[in-house]
């Protein structure tokens, strides 16, 4: 009688089961990883600290902390030697320019003017200051009748060629005299930015010729109320 024949056999080889097993592990792995790892990536973004960016103002560039300022004295419009340290507890707008200038230095002390009538009464908290990089032509008188054209407060400094090189890298101060005529006159190129000390006679903020005087005005305004 010969032997019936066999049922085909339904389960997978070893080495098969062997395989899937191994992969079910895998997976089951990579899940708890991914459980895991999930978890760590939410806590941390819960706990680190999300930055927080001031908003920028054209033209205007705040120094924080303020940079300590070097004292100096120079002849003034007052009618005698001014130090900076003189001006102490009081705000002080700095310009450096020269009373020749066709441009840049008749329209910054024109809106500091400007700036000056709108602080209204808290303009006695701030000194407007034009501090000369031209001291041979602009004598002490000379800069008296120009800066009274502006504002008859407003105060001229003589500069000299010591002094401003000694405060050059305290304000990054740039001027030279150009080559003179036939006739004596000549130009001086300088740099435009104004700057703003804070009472205690540091380099608060840094003002770009293109600054708008609206916010130079408003941050004015916001370092009184803060101080």
């Amino acid at each position: 009688m010969s032997d019936s024949p066999q049922p085909p056999n339904s389960a997978p080889p070893r080495n098969q089961m062997l395989s899937l097993t191994l992969l079910g592990v895998l997976m089951i792995g990579v899940l708890l990883i991914g459980l895991v790892t999930g978890a760590g990536l939410q806590q941390f973004a819960t706990s680190a600290p999300t930055p927080t960016f001031a908003p920028s103002v054209p033209g205007i560039t705040p120094i924080e902390p303020p940079e300590p300022i070097q004292d100096f004295t120079l002849p003034a419009t007052t009618g005698e030697d001014v130090s900076l340290s003189d001006l102490r507890g009081n705000f002080v707008l700095v310009f450096f320019g020269y009373t020749h200038c066709p441009d840049f230095c008749p329209l910054t002390l024109s809106e500091f003017r400007q700036i000056k009538e709108q602080l209204g009464d808290a303009a006695e908290r701030v000194e407007f200051v034009f501090i000369s990089v031209d001291g041979e032509r602009d004598t002490v008188d000379q800069l008296n009748r120009y800066v009274t054209r502006f504002d008859p407060e407003f105060i001229g400094l003589q500069g000299d060629e010591v002094t401003l090189a000694r405060l050059s890298p305290d304000f990054g101060l740039y001027y030279q005299l150009n080559e003179a005529d036939e006739n004596g006159n000549y130009l001086v190129d300088h740099s435009t930015p104004s700057y703003l000390l804070d009472p205690e006679g540091r380099l608060a903020v840094i003002f770009s010729f293109s600054a708008e005087p609206d916010a130079m005005l408003e941050t004015i305004q916001a370092r009184i109320a803060g101080a």
